[in-house]
């Protein structure tokens, strides 16, 4: 009577310990293909970020140039009002120089007189002239002056916004290598984790292959037995 009840066990289509196996293998399952999902969501995050950064750096880049060459044509300005300023030094100073010596004395003591020679009211008008010129000069390398402090002030501006963007470039490049390594790293272990899991699906589907088989000859075995 037992062996006959064991017999009828065998005959079983599915067992309970391969039901167990079963409903785990397809847990297993479910859990790899979440993780392959998981991967492919990681692979297109880690995409979006080197586009991302990517852009942001020929961005940065972009400004980068363009505050250089603004830098460079404040230089050439700077340059530029340099020598004119120099320039205008050198004519000031050749006006001062005649003025004094085209001033007469009796211009600084007396009013002119009447019975004065053409040639002294000539170099009065001369000196006058020369005294409006020098004033004029005087005026404009003021405003030179104070056009070059301007630019100068301008130029350690952009000079220094453009060390900040040089900073501010190899500081998210370097922060965006360190990301996608360790991005890299994770995906490596993931991909890792997935092989191995698909490695141990394949074997339990190879273990209840052979138990299915075996079970189909037992079962088999039995009704021929049970017919002879």
């Amino acid at each position: 009577m037992q062996e006959l009840q064991r017999a009828k066990s065998l005959l079983d289509p599915v067992p309970p310990n391969y039901a167990l196996t079963s409903s785990a293998l397809l847990v297993i399952q479910r859990n790899s293909r979440d993780e392959q999902r998981k991967k492919e969501r990681d692979l297109e995050l880690a995409a979006r970020i080197g586009q991302s950064l990517l852009k942001k750096n020929k961005t940065l880049t972009e400004r980068n140039e363009l505050l250089e060459e603004q830098v460079e044509h404040i230089r050439e300005e700077v340059s530029q009002l340099r020598h004119e300023l120099s320039m205008k030094d050198e004519l000031l100073q050749f006006y001062t120089s005649a003025a004094e010596e085209s001033e007469p004395e009796s211009v600084c003591s007396t009013p002119l007189k009447r019975n004065e020679s053409s040639s002294s009211v000539q170099n009065y008008f001369h000196l006058d002239s020369l005294q409006k010129k020098l004033k004029d000069l005087e005026e404009e390398n003021v405003v030179l002056r104070s056009e070059a402090c301007q630019l100068k002030t301008e130029t350690i501006t952009y000079e220094e916004k453009e060390k900040q963007l040089v900073n501010d470039c190899v500081k998210e490049l370097r922060d965006a290598n360190v990301q996608i390594a360790s991005i890299s790293e994770e995906l490596a272990k993931k991909t890792e984790d997935a092989a191995r899991q698909q490695e141990e699906i394949t074997h339990l589907l190879s273990q209840i292959v052979d138990l299915q088989k075996k079970a189909k000859a037992v079962r088999l075995l039995f009704l021929w037995l049970m017919q002879n």
